[in-house]
């Protein structure tokens, strides 16, 4: 067989042979340029890199099965040697405006626990043994206790619904009978915090079990249930959600009566839970705001966890005629109420707020009326966009690296906001990439440094019309990560939900 070139010549088939065994990308669904961005992505930090490869092995463009599982398990080993080990997410964010964006930063899902489920749950429908293989090394959740001058909590919910869909339907009918979704279950499910109950309640409900097995894990979780405590910025975290605590104890023990199975010890033991971490220390705001109890008003008006439970939850328990104690008032008196620190506003130093006044200018007439589009086509306005940048360029740091870095990213994310379409918004765009190229604050916290990277970068090209040079200046930036995204993004990319749950 011979392959006719346009110059008339041929080229021998054991050609496109070497190419194949050399690993060359030609066709067999391993596009040049998705191969380019793998390489690419191996140049750069872990968490970025399993996120690109991530992304693109869930390309259309990527139709070569046995690529895409080389793409998934890389992205899982580079995943687990992520900056941030657990994914976290602000406890108030109306309150603390730096952890709303930390928690923003969490919700990219670049902790290594969530790369790594991500990969695994990618991996399910390829090779179901080497998915079991690889959720198996990631470690079960395990962390300190929090206080409750913390302002993030941990979220281990993806850990627990991986597990679920593993345990599910990764196992052969073989080994589903000889325990092995239940072994896999039964060493995963040590708990010591309050963020945990809720997602392995959800858990036990889903698990398809022998009644037994049921049964022994329900005991497991029932006793460990009844010692979880000290922790009062988790428990504050959940007792924000808890009537949904509630409700998914309930959902679980609809599952276990479902099998005719008694819910008696699981009440009980939810009752202990929340004796024991009503009675021991809570957070100052928890006092303050008097939500978990229901005291704040409110349309429809809240149900506190000590109402659902007295109420609704304590009458679930199986076999009937099992009776299960109201919790009384005097049991759930705080033995202490541990403060916290002050909620903080986003500019604290005095060239920030220079800097909002500024803004605010550009924004509002000296009548305090906003300006119209056309006012901010006039050389005055432009001059005072050009005062501005140049003080925003000139601002150096004076709060601390961390409050000095968000604080600028969101003046420039306002100012890109304000403007329409043109030269002066590609001009932002530059200054914003010039601050982000350089800036250090990437090597001890990329998921913050990359959240306004990756925010500019979709909805530059979620609106590509008019953008074309911005578009071109991204995927040549300086900073490799910064480009490497740029041209995934032009490659693979995401969806406007994807984009959208960022802003």
């Amino acid at each position: 067989m011979r392959i006719r070139t346009s110059g008339g010549g041929a080229l021998a088939c054991p050609v496109i042979l070497w190419m194949a065994a050399a690993g060359v990308a030609w066709g067999g669904g391993r596009p040049p340029e998705i191969q380019s961005l793998a390489d690419q992505a191996r140049s750069v930090p872990p968490e970025f890199a399993a996120e690109a490869l991530l992304r693109l092995a869930a390309s259309d463009k990527v139709t070569d099965r046995q690529w895409k599982h080389e793409l998934l398990e890389e992205a899982f080993r580079q995943g687990g040697l992520s900056q941030q080990p657990w994914k976290r997410v602000a406890v108030n964010p109306r309150r603390d405006p730096s952890a709303a964006f930390q928690s923003k930063a969490f919700a990219q899902n670049l902790d290594a626990d969530s790369l790594q489920c991500r990969a695994v749950k990618a991996l399910l429908p390829l090779d179901k043994k080497k998915a079991r293989e690889l959720f198996a090394e990631i470690p079960a959740p395990q962390f300190d206790p929090l206080t409750c001058s913390d302002t993030l909590v941990y979220d281990v919910s993806l850990y627990y619904e991986t597990l679920a869909e593993v345990a599910n339907t990764a196992f052969t009918p073989k080994e589903i009978a000889d325990d092995e979704p239940f072994k896999l279950v039964e060493r995963s499910l040590r708990i010591f915090s309050p963020v945990q109950v809720g997602p392995v309640a959800n858990l036990l409900a889903v698990l398809v079990l022998k009644p037994d097995q049921r049964d022994t894990l329900l005991a497991t979780f029932s006793g460990a249930l009844a010692q979880v405590s000290g922790d009062p910025r988790s428990f504050a975290a959940v007792a924000a959600r808890t009537y949904a605590l509630g409700a998914r104890i309930g959902k679980l023990a609809a599952a276990v009566r479902a099998q005719q199975s008694g819910t008696y010890s699981l009440i009980e033991s939810y009752r202990a839970f929340l004796v024991r971490n009503l009675s021991g220390a809570r957070c100052q705001e928890e006092e303050q705001a008097a939500a978990f109890f229901g005291l704040q008003p409110a349309q429809p008006p809240p149900q506190d966890a000590v109402g659902f439970f007295n109420d609704s939850l304590r009458q679930e328990a199986f076999p009937p005629g099992a009776e299960i104690k109201a919790i009384a008032p005097e049991e759930i008196q705080p033995a202490k109420v541990e403060e916290q620190p002050a909620p903080t506003n986003m500019c604290q130093d005095s060239g920030c707020r220079q800097l909002v006044s500024l803004y605010r200018a550009m924004v509002f007439d000296s009548n305090n009326t906003p300006y119209r589009p056309e006012a901010r086509e006039t050389s005055e306005w432009r001059g005072r966009l050009r005062d501005y940048l140049a003080a925003l360029a000139d601002w150096k740091e004076e709060g601390g690296p961390g409050a000095y870095f968000r604080q600028k990213c969101a003046l420039y994310s306002d100012l890109f906001n304000l403007l329409p379409k043109g030269p002066e918004r590609d001009e932002v765009m530059r200054s914003l990439v010039a601050f982000l190229n350089r800036n250090s604050y990437q090597r001890e916290h990329r998921a913050e440094w990359f959240l306004p990277v990756n925010t500019l970068i979709g909805r530059i090209f979620a609106d590509p019309y008019g953008l074309a040079q911005a578009m071109k200046e991204l995927r040549n930036a300086e900073d490799r990560v910064i480009a490497l995204f740029a041209n995934l993004e032009q490659a693979a990319p995401r969806s406007p939900a994807a984009i959208l749950s960022l802003l």
